[in-house]
């Protein structure tokens, strides 16, 4: 023996599956922030990638507690907290889709693009396993409930499970579209979240903790939503694809159960590297690929979206002067009882 010390391995896919199959969610946000530190203190030797026999090992869907409380329908977010655990709950399933994502794909990458597709993936991974934390945290401290106290649904997997195939599907219907799309609501969901914190006291078009979160962590997954255009632009390039913009076109048409529709958040997708040639065309008409037609109706879109901010304003506004209203009695109910 030489005495030299042995370097422990870190088994990457096996770290993966590991969180998969964590039924608890708060535990597997836990687990993943753990696991994903330990990668990062490894160096690159150290690291044993994901190997087919890691995808063949993968679960189809990723562990929920027995007792979860289940609905077929998405919780359109009523209140401040529907909206705090339809977040949560999104969290919750984005950490299963990143380790998924890595556990999958990993293998089907060269070896010269593997690693670093399986960290930036696992740094994302941990990121929303932050995400998770600070909602459910919120959601107990601002409301009173705890993650798992309200039906959730099982929707946001089923885009997952119809690319299960081919990374440049998963990437494209994940993240390019569903995450995506998360950046183009982010505005309007901050209106809603400002104005219900708002009614509870907090500064006028500010709002409180609540909306200090989503704008953290919007941050985020424009950042995220960069990362799947890089991957899925240099997997195309891998593949001789020599128009990732229209190959996302086709994916969307043949495997999208949906529909590609405008709004678009211009500012938001532009930091995210994401051209409007992945989306543009969807503005058009039926049959339309003039991109005059395009650009007029994403204008339609907009306007549309901007007169619903306004109607919300008002809301806001007169929610503004009932509260000063009884304030004012309030002030002189307490100047006539000292008096």
């Amino acid at each position: 023996m030489d005495g030299a010390a042995v370097v422990p391995s870190v088994d990457v896919g096996a770290l993966a599956i590991r969180v998969l199959n964590e039924p608890d969610v708060p535990c597997k946000a836990v687990l993943t922030r753990e696991l994903v530190e330990e990668i990062s203190r490894a160096e690159r030797s150290q690291l044993i990638l994901p190997t087919e026999a890691t995808r063949a090992a993968l679960p189809s869907v990723p562990a929920r507690p027995p007792s979860a409380k289940h609905s077929e329908f998405k919780n359109k977010g009523s209140s401040l907290k529907t909206t705090l655990h339809g977040i949560a709950h999104a969290e919750g399933y984005a950490v299963d889709l990143m380790w998924d994502l890595l556990a999958r794909f990993t293998s089907t990458l060269p070896a010269a693009d593997a690693t670093e597709f399986a960290l930036d993936w696992a740094r994302i991974a941990h990121e929303e396993a932050v995400h998770f934390e600070r909602w459910s945290a919120l959601l107990r401290s601002v409301c009173g409930v705890a993650y798992g106290d309200l039906p959730t649904h099982s929707s946001l997997w089923e885009a997952a499970t119809a690319s299960a195939d081919d990374l440049l599907c998963r990437l494209a219907l994940v993240h390019l579209v569903h995450e995506a799309r998360g950046l183009d609501t982010s505005s309007a969901s901050l209106d809603r979240i400002v104005a219900y914190e708002q009614s509870s006291g907090h500064p006028a078009n500010v709002g409180g903790p609540c909306a200090d979160t989503l704008r953290r962590n919007v941050a985020d997954e424009i950042g995220h939503v960069g990362c799947a255009v890089k991957w899925f632009e240099r997997v195309c390039a891998l593949r001789g694809i020599a128009d990732p913009p229209l190959k996302f076109r086709e994916i969307i048409q043949q495997r999208f159960r949906g529909e590609l529709k405008p709004p678009f958040d211009l500012e938001k997708r532009a930091k995210a590297n994401m051209s409007t040639a992945y989306f543009l065309w969807a503005a058009t008409e039926p049959g339309t690929s003039d991109p005059a037609v395009a650009a007029k109706g994403h204008r339609k879109a907009v306007k549309a979206l901007e007169r619903e901010q306004r109607l919300l304003r008002k809301v806001v506004d007169a929610q503004v002067l009932r509260l000063s209203r009884v304030k004012g009695r309030l002030d002189r109910l307490h100047c006539d009882t000292s008096g």
